[in-house]
């Protein structure tokens, strides 16, 4: 699923899901699809998501990136998010992908693995 639809119209369980897996320490971050940066959008899909983690510790956040387009989640601790947005408006590359490998709770052998598997080209 893909636009600002796609967090709307997944159900209530499956975000319950989620927060539960951040709350039990799972991994620290779920990260849903970027979203319009419309405030209509981002209440609802805020409203949605602090709705489905009620009674849990996760944090549910929809925060707004330099590209005009939003991310939105459960976090584990408020710097994860501080992390997230600092990423998103940021970093670039490879880097990238590292840190959001390690926010998405993957070990660094399997963030290694991963990269030796990917070809590589270095033009533009």
């Amino acid at each position: 699923m893909t636009g600002d639809n796609s967090v709307l119209a997944m159900s209530d369980g499956m975000l319950i899901e989620q927060a539960l897996l951040i709350d039990r320490g799972v991994r620290p971050l779920t990260l849903f699809s970027s979203i319009p940066t419309n405030q209509l959008t981002m209440l609802k899909v805020a409203t949605k998501l602090e709705t489905a983690s009620i009674g849990t510790s996760a944090i549910p956040f929809v925060i707004s990136c330099l590209d005009e387009s939003a991310e939105c989640g459960f976090a584990q601790k408020r710097w994860v998010v501080d992390v997230l947005t600092w990423l998103f408006n940021e970093v670039k590359g490879d880097n990238f992908h590292r840190v959001m490998g390690m926010l998405l709770g993957y070990s660094a052998a399997a963030i290694e693995n991963f990269e030796r598997q990917q070809s590589i080209r270095v033009f533009t």
